[in-house]
């Protein structure tokens, strides 16, 4: 006869069972840790790449591989949606980004600004520029004028009377050089005018207008 109070042995090692897979169950890794409900999203790609060279106002494309929620580009929102955010590239190239709580980035380019200046005459040779006793000799090697910087010509004509010579004009990087036709020499004791105009490679243009008179004959 089992004593009053005293549980049977195959009931305490059930018992016993029981408590251990509960232990189990409760420590296992991760059990008691939840899901975050909004996971950070990470950014996967930058075009154009950070540290390239790119032109002013250019388009910089941002791919996460979750929706960021807002993105925040040097203090401005960017745009976009999903997984996509785009703005334009500053000024100056620094880009400081941000999202979510506590997530940034930053990008850094080489700004190429637009070429909005016009090419500078610098100087002609001979010194001719509203001189009124060139010799024509001093054309010799023809009448070059040189540029800040590499120009072609659109229409360039030296006249004189109101009638356009057949000179010839050649360009090479910033020299534009005017050639005297054998038909139509310089001579003496006349008024030339050099007139028209030059690009650069950006296609700004510089108008160029410019006389000389000729000294007379010597006796």
């Amino acid at each position: 006869m089992r004593p009053q109070g005293v549980v049977p042995s195959h009931v305490t090692t059930g018992i016993g069972v029981v408590v251990v897979l509960a232990l189990v169950i409760l420590l296992a890794p991760g059990c008691d840790e939840a899901e975050p409900l909004n996971p950070v999203a990470s950014l996967l790609a930058t075009v154009p790449g950070d540290g390239l060279a790119v032109a002013e106002g250019t388009t910089v494309t941002l791919t996460f591989d979750s929706d960021p929620g807002i993105v925040i580009v040097n203090g401005i929102a960017a745009q976009g949606s999903g997984t996509v955010r785009t703005f334009p590239v500053a000024v100056d190239g620094g880009m400081a980004i941000s999202w979510g709580a506590s997530s940034t980035a930053a990008l850094e380019y080489l700004v190429i600004h637009p070429d909005v200046t016009s090419p500078e005459l610098v100087s002609v040779d001979p010194r001719v520029v509203g001189k009124t006793d060139v010799d024509p000799a001093e054309f010799a090697d023809g009448l070059v004028l040189q540029f800040s910087e590499p120009v072609s010509f659109e229409n360039l004509t030296i006249s004189t009377g109101g009638s356009a010579l057949i000179w010839v004009a050649t360009t090479d990087g910033t020299t534009l050089t005017l050639n005297a036709n054998p038909d139509d020499p310089v001579v003496t004791e006349t008024r030339y005018e050099v007139v028209g105009s030059v690009v650069d490679r950006a296609g700004n243009v510089t108008e160029v207008a410019f006389w000389f008179r000729t000294s007379t004959e010597p006796l």
